[in-house]
């Protein structure tokens, strides 16, 4: 993540046994972040968002409705509002304009040390997997060794 006014930069590295595809693992990432930046000028963070998959005020943040319509990865700017309204542009010289799909009412937010964590332990991978990632330690460093190790996986 990239933060345009300090030039600041932030890499989140996690594997598929740390955490899935899903919307959620990526949008912990964004809570974490925020997290840090708000608490570095001391401001309370105030997440509308929990559990990603339950609750949500918006069902999804497509700009488009049918099919030939901007798709998410066609956005470039999302801005979320306090009110709860998210706003974008599928171009960084564009003004913002509200998404299309309308949102839900919030009727429960929780502070987040009440939510639940999405993962109550690290995700097993294949164990073809892997065996294919430690034959990779024959050319990897050997301090590295330890993480191929450590990777839990399926019998």
């Amino acid at each position: 993540m990239y933060n345009l006014s300090t030039r600041e930069a932030c890499c989140y590295w996690f594997d598929e046994s740390n955490g899935s595809l899903e919307a959620s693992v990526f949008a912990s990432c964004i809570v974490d972040q925020l997290q840090i930046i708000l608490n570095r000028k001391l401001l309370p963070v105030i997440l509308y968002f929990y559990n990603f998959s339950k609750d949500l005020i918006y069902k999804t943040i497509r700009p488009g409705r049918k099919f030939g319509d901007p798709t998410i990865t066609d956005l470039r700017v999302l801005k979320y509002k306090p009110d709860g309204t998210i706003w974008y542009s599928l171009n960084f010289d564009e003004p913002l304009q509200p998404l299309p799909q309308r949102p839900m009412k919030i009727t429960n937010v929780k502070p987040l040390e009440e939510l639940p964590k999405l993962f109550s332990e690290r995700l097993p991978i294949s164990q073809r997997k892997y065996k294919d990632l430690q034959d990779l330690k024959a050319v990897i460093p050997s301090n590295c060794h330890a993480y191929y190790d450590e990777l839990p996986y399926k019998n």
